[in-house]
């Protein structure tokens, strides 16, 4: 047998190590074409859901709305091999899928191959996914894991405070600390109010999608913590600055943010409310919906919107904000909050 000198052996490692990474990308990155057969469009899904870099749904979710277009399509949603789902994630590919089914009717039918992990499953029938893509054997599965029961999801249009009871349960709001279950109450509502002014204003569209003024909402408990998400499929916070501020004003705000990305742009939207409400001894906007429940010790709140995020926490004096990879089409608000536990409620 040929014996395999030591340069050799480097190169045909280098060559193996690079056609793995290569797969392991067309395996996470679909094709940017979509591939029709008889009609069907059949969308596999990763191991992992998530919008950072890395775990990014969003190109499958692009492929979702792709097929959406098409009139006469059948969407198979191929979740087979997901095993962990990100709850902003999961919202966005909710709202995305629930947005085709609302525009397009019967147009389009989608079409489910369950995950193979169990609990997975329990996650898509306690937040309402198959009920949503009409999926007719949910009746099998039935939430009953710790960590899946604590799901919660509503949606609505415009200002619906009530709502917030549907994803905060009563039992919940009192281990929320101190004030902040108002706070986090102002927070909802505000982002609410922000979806039906200011998110959905793209002319391009026509009157009746620019109507069409959906918001889409859960809640989750995991180690003691509540994080609640909202998301919005509008233009996103960084094409709405010249919309919210005077035209030369706006001019520069939109400069500076394009130069810096939608990471920036967002910081900028958010710096500007909070310095507008202070002036005006009113809590309103993102100033408002971002800040609220940063006193609370372990407070966080994160804000993707289109290719970019922002992130402050409770302790953190400068917020974080980026770029991510694959725009979300949307924004999409996270706030998290520690819960008192049994001991600190008997305490207090």
């Amino acid at each position: 047998m040929k014996k395999i000198d030591n340069n050799a052996h480097k190169n045909l490692l280098v060559v193996l190590t690079a056609r793995l990474a290569r797969r392991r990308r067309r395996k996470h990155n679909p094709p940017k074409r979509l591939k029709l057969v008889e009609g069907q469009a059949w969308i596999r899904f990763p191991r992992e859901l998530g919008i950072s870099n890395g775990l990014n749904i969003q190109p499958f979710i692009k492929r979702v709305q792709m097929a959406g277009r098409i009139r006469g399509t059948k969407i198979i949603l191929d979740l087979s091999a997901v095993e962990k789902i990100n709850a902003a994630a999961m919202i966005l590919l909710h709202a995305n899928v629930a947005s085709i089914i609302n525009r397009r009717g019967g147009d389009v039918a989608f079409r489910l191959r369950l995950p193979i992990e169990d609990k997975a499953c329990q996650v898509l029938k306690q937040i309402g996914f198959l009920d949503c893509i009409g999926y007719d054997e949910e009746a099998e599965i039935i939430p009953c894991e710790e960590d899946v029961v604590h799901w919660h999801a509503t949606s609505g249009f415009g200002a619906e405070g009530a709502k917030y009871d549907a994803v905060v349960q009563d039992y919940l709001r009192t281990r929320i600390p101190g004030q902040f279950d108002s706070k986090l109450y102002n927070s909802v509502s505000e982002a609410m109010t922000n979806v039906s002014q200011h998110a959905y204003l793209d002319l391009h569209k026509p009157d009746r999608e620019r109507e069409y003024k959906p918001w889409w909402m859960f809640s989750q408990i995991k180690d003691d913590v509540l994080t609640v998400v909202f998301c919005d499929l509008g233009v996103g916070i960084p094409r709405t600055l010249p919309i919210r501020y005077s035209k030369l004003k706006a001019k520069l705000l939109a400069t500076t943010a394009k130069s810096s990305g939608d990471g920036k742009a967002i910081a900028i939207a958010i710096k500007e409310s909070i310095s507008r409400t202070k002036k005006s001894h009113r809590g309103r906007g993102l100033g408002q919906i971002t800040s609220s429940i940063i006193d609370c010790e372990g407070g966080k709140v994160i804000v993707f919107s289109n290719k970019g995020y922002y992130e402050r926490s409770n302790g953190v004096e400068k917020p974080r904000y980026g770029s991510i990879k694959d725009s979300i089409g949307g924004t999409i608000i996270s706030w998290q909050v520690p819960l008192l536990t049994t001991e600190s409620e008997a305490a207090a």
